[in-house]
């Protein structure tokens, strides 16, 4: 259910596999990850274990904002055993992010309506899945594309995230289709009403842009990667001598 789901394969309209807009953006690096890592070993706590915590409230952050966008669906919140949520804490913590965008949706229903949810676009060159669709207040013909977020901040790759979703869906609806993006921080600690934080698309080509070039840069690494594996002689210990 995650935002560009990790692992999920996106086949283009030719039948050929393309890169996730996730793939692209780690092309990038994330020196935050390795800043949060050094924290939580100062706190003695496995980078990896508080990595699988956040990522398993997030799953089902999405899952049920998912749900609640469904009218025909019967929302189940108690769901957490089935994302791998014991703790109360965690529990809270989960439950207090669902209510945040809820909080936000509430004050916001007549100028932000919610189109879609958990959409899967897939272009000639990159494939994701946006969390929401906003129908645009400026043009009503128009839409947002929206991300949410449980993260402390929001950083450089949720712009770039938010920016392959923008090139994508104009890809597939074309140009003046989108009016930007909103990533929205969810409040996970007190559930509090979400912060959004809102992107014209003027604003966004840079995003875009940027996107772009990483975009080139990734399909360049994943050939070498490739070429690499193939080209047997250079692992050849004979080939030394």
């Amino acid at each position: 259910m995650s935002t560009d789901n990790h692992g999920k394969v996106y086949i283009n309209a030719h039948g050929k596999p393309v890169m996730r807009i996730s793939e692209v953006i780690r092309t990038l690096g994330k020196e935050q990850l390795a800043v949060w890592a050094n924290i939580l070993g100062f706190k003695k706590i496995r980078y990896k274990d508080e990595l699988d915590r956040t990522a398993n409230i997030g799953t089902m952050v999405h899952g049920i904002l998912e749900d609640l966008a469904d009218e025909t669906t019967v929302t189940e919140l108690d769901r957490f055993g089935e994302f791998g949520i014991y703790s109360y804490s965690d529990r809270l913590e989960a439950m207090n992010a669902v209510n945040s965008f809820l909080l936000w949706q509430k004050k916001n229903e007549d100028l932000y309506k919610v189109v879609a949810t958990e959409v899967v676009m897939v272009g000639e060159e990159v494939g994701g899945t946006t969390d929401v669709i906003l129908q645009s207040p400026w043009h009503k013909e128009r839409v947002i594309i929206g991300d949410y977020k449980t993260a402390k901040a929001v950083y450089l790759s949720m712009y770039l995230q938010a920016a392959g979703y923008i090139k994508l869906y104009e890809e597939l609806n074309g140009a003046k289709t989108c009016d930007g993006a909103v990533i929205f921080q969810l409040d996970k600690h007190y559930g509090t009403r979400a912060k959004p934080k809102f992107i014209k698309r003027k604003a966004m080509q840079k995003y875009i842009d940027a996107f772009e070039a990483l975009l080139v840069v990734a399909k360049s690494v994943k050939k070498l990667e490739h070429d690499l594996n193939d080209d047997e002689e250079l692992f050849t210990i004979k080939n030394l001598f």
